[in-house]
């Protein structure tokens, strides 16, 4: 990156985008329109749109081969970076979910509602595993 000059602006969106986190060779972006954009890096095409929240995206973090989106309709929603799949919906928060972080074993949301969840009791690179069969937990 010898420069930092303006390559393309990305355009799609209906409101306001919020959030942007990269994975995988993909740009994800989160907006006040309740979707998630994920768009290619080499060519800047959109090249889907996850649909789902009812309310705002507010915040995107990547971890164990999945984007996760925190929204104010309260929630947080697990997309298969692979298959773009949303694989589960993480729900135990009473306010907007506006903050999402990953360390090596958990995945943390900050909430509205003044509490921070914390979702694992596993690695975060068999997270969704675990979740799909019930090991990890977001806990309350």
């Amino acid at each position: 990156m010898d420069s930092l000059q303006r390559v393309k602006t990305l355009q799609g969106h209906t409101d306001a985008v919020r959030a942007l986190a990269a994975a995988n060779g993909r740009l994800f972006s989160g907006s006040y329109d309740g979707t998630v954009r994920v768009w290619d890096e080499n060519t800047l095409n959109c090249l889907e749109i996850l649909k789902g929240h009812s309310g705002p995206v507010r915040t995107l973090v990547y971890a164990g081969g999945c984007m996760f989106s925190g929204s104010y309709d309260k929630s947080v929603r697990v997309w298969d970076c692979r298959t773009l799949e949303c694989r589960a919906v993480l729900a135990g928060h009473t306010g907007a979910v506006r903050a999402l972080v990953a360390s090596p074993q958990y995945v943390f949301s900050g909430s509205d509602d003044t509490t921070i969840k914390v979702g694992g009791g596993c690695s975060v690179s068999r997270m969704f595993e675990a979740w799909q069969i019930g090991i990890c937990r977001w806990y309350s």
